[in-house]
């Protein structure tokens, strides 16, 4: 990521995650019989079906819109206002001919965080959809995901924390996985509310990333940009961090869970309330949600 600043405007350069040059990457992940679903709406995934399109190498930020600040490691993010940000993807959605229905068009980003006018900070992804183009009853309407890649050293903290893995693909698997069970941000559940991501307050959606956001595990082996942070201090380990993700039956308030795959060692409720299972070591997800307070 390069952010310039010259007199009353940032020119933001993204991040093409296929050839690692400085340039924008969507994609196109295809949704007829290709995506396969766990059956208690856990991770899904598409299997070499992912096509990767350029898109204009940067855009112009306007002044007011932008900010880039430095992490204490000595890492720089650039901070975009929401708003804006949202405009120019709700743009792209519109104007890229290639995209369709039957495809997810997925945006992603390097070390690009959004701040609401506020200041509120901040949104590392989102997914949603655009209106339909011709009416009522039967018609295509085209969904979308943008989420950011940050490297090491940014945002992720030391291990047991909620914010250990605040790096890499953590915010691509949270909107993927949240894209394929609310691809339209409209299947409601019974509001709920957890001490792990207090800022989203009270929620009636499924959505099945936010409980546990920035909550995952290492796999793998990640060998871009693992070196040293800026600083000279060490965040990067060689791994990629999928983040954890929320089953059906904590949304229901399931218990005893029959429905998903049994906790690693034995338990009460019998089934697990996240992918991780026990490995997710916060009380509030080893059992079912709450209501709001």
């Amino acid at each position: 990521m390069t952010i310039l600043n010259p007199l009353n405007a940032s020119i933001l350069t993204l991040y093409n995650g296929a050839d690692r040059t400085a340039a924008m990457l969507v994609g196109n992940f295809k949704i007829n019989n290709d995506l396969k679903a766990f059956a208690n709406l856990s991770y899904a995934h598409a299997e070499d079906h992912f096509e990767a399109h350029p898109v204009p190498d940067f855009f112009v930020v306007p002044s007011g819109k932008s900010l880039v600040l430095q992490s204490p490691n000595g890492l720089d993010g650039a901070f975009i206002d929401f708003q804006w940000w949202n405009a120019q993807i709700q743009t792209l959605n519109g104007n890229l001919a290639y995209l369709d229905p039957t495809h997810l068009a997925l945006y992603l980003t390097k070390d690009v965080l959004l701040t609401a006018h506020n200041g509120g900070c901040c949104t590392i992804g989102f997914h949603g959809a655009a209106t339909s183009r011709h009416g009522n009853g039967n018609q295509p309407v085209q969904t979308f995901a943008w989420a950011t890649y940050a490297l090491p050293g940014g945002g992720d903290r030391p291990n047991g924390g909620t914010q250990w893995a605040f790096q890499d693909i953590t915010f691509v698997s949270h909107e993927i996985s949240e894209w394929a069970n609310d691809p339209f941000t409209t299947n409601s559940v019974d509001p709920w509310s957890t001490p792990t991501a207090p800022q989203y307050g009270c929620v009636g959606l499924l959505e099945t990333g936010d409980p546990v956001v920035v909550i995952g595990f290492a796999m793998g082996t990640n060998t871009f940009e693992q070196g040293p942070n800026p600083n000279g201090s060490q965040s990067a380990d060689g791994y990629y961090h999928p983040e954890d993700e929320v089953f059906l039956p904590w949304f229901m308030r399931l218990a005893p869970n029959s429905v998903s795959e049994p906790t690693q060692s034995p338990s009460t409720n019998i089934g697990r309330y996240t992918f991780m299972g026990d490995l997710n070591q916060f009380p509030s997800l080893q059992q079912p949600a709450t209501g709001c307070n």
